[in-house]
């Protein structure tokens, strides 16, 4: 089995498995509107991972049209992975806004590195910095390629880095888990990332962002089945996953308060007024 066919076939994996998710996504209520910026990252490694498989055709093939084709697909690459490092970012803030106490996410500023990395590939045909194709029409990195890397890696470790400090100062359980989530989810991003620097030629970050994106929905959807529908509180479920957390990780210092409510006669509302007010 060559090693062409082995990519393909991973790549081909990750594509199956963000198709589920983003077509999942659409007919779930998680995420509200927030998950906007999740669906655009899957979608921008979905295209990834078609210019991955292309890649593998063009790089290396004769002829003009071959390689006006490697120019565009790598130029192509460098932009969605920047950007979809951006819109992770987007994605990771804005899940923790509320933690953070952030009234407003100033996109066009926090956008600056990405615009840096869009201007550098599109001129790079001229000026070789960011990567050139060599005379036997093969990809070749160039001096400035780790710009671009250090921008990418730069988003997601702030991201994660920020969701780790603010689900330490969280100051519900929901709050934590989805600081946590966030946090961890960077790592195989990052680990996989450094891993295709290593071996170019490895389909290792669309892998590391598959993982990602799927541990953030699943992460999300045990959320979503512990809260109540109705007034979009922890269930019992959550007490308990909360209790059991607390009992392995005691605040020292700190007192645990549990409060009981209990309403008396309840039933009448409802068999009076019915279920819907009863619910209001």
């Amino acid at each position: 089995m060559s090693s062409e066919f082995l990519a393909n076939e991973i790549n081909l994996i990750c594509l199956a498995l963000l198709f589920m998710l983003t077509g999942k996504l659409r007919h779930t209520h998680i995420m509200a509107e927030k998950r906007f910026f999740f669906y655009l990252a899957a979608v921008l490694n979905m295209i990834l991972i078609f210019i991955e498989i292309i890649y593998g055709f063009v790089n290396g093939a004769t002829g003009n049209f071959m390689r006006n084709m490697n120019w565009t697909i790598n130029m192509l690459y460098y932009i969605i992975s920047s950007c979809m490092c951006f819109a992770w970012y987007l994605y990771s803030e804005n899940m923790l806004k509320e933690t953070s106490h952030r009234k407003k996410i100033h996109y066009w500023p926090e956008a600056l590195p990405v615009l840096v990395v869009i201007l550098l590939t599109l001129t790079t045909r001229f000026t070789n910095l960011m990567f050139y194709i060599d005379e036997a029409d093969f990809y070749c990195r160039g001096r400035m390629f780790f710009l671009q890397t250090m921008i990418n890696f730069g988003y997601l470790l702030y991201a994660s880095i920020h969701a780790l400090y603010l689900s330490e100062i969280a100051k519900t359980y929901r709050e934590k888990i989805e600081g946590r989530a966030l946090s961890m989810a960077v790592i195989p991003v990052v680990l996989f990332g450094c891993t295709q620097i290593v071996w170019p030629e490895a389909p290792a970050l669309c892998i590391g962002c598959t993982l990602s994106l799927v541990y953030i929905y699943l992460t999300l959807q045990e959320q979503a089945i512990s809260m109540d529908s109705l007034t979009g509180l922890n269930n019992r479920i959550t007490l308990y996953s909360y209790l059991n957390d607390l009992a392995r990780h005691p605040r020292n210092g700190k007192k645990e308060w549990i409060l009981l409510l209990d309403v008396d006669r309840f039933k009448f509302i409802n068999d009076n007024f019915g279920h819907f007010e009863g619910d209001n």
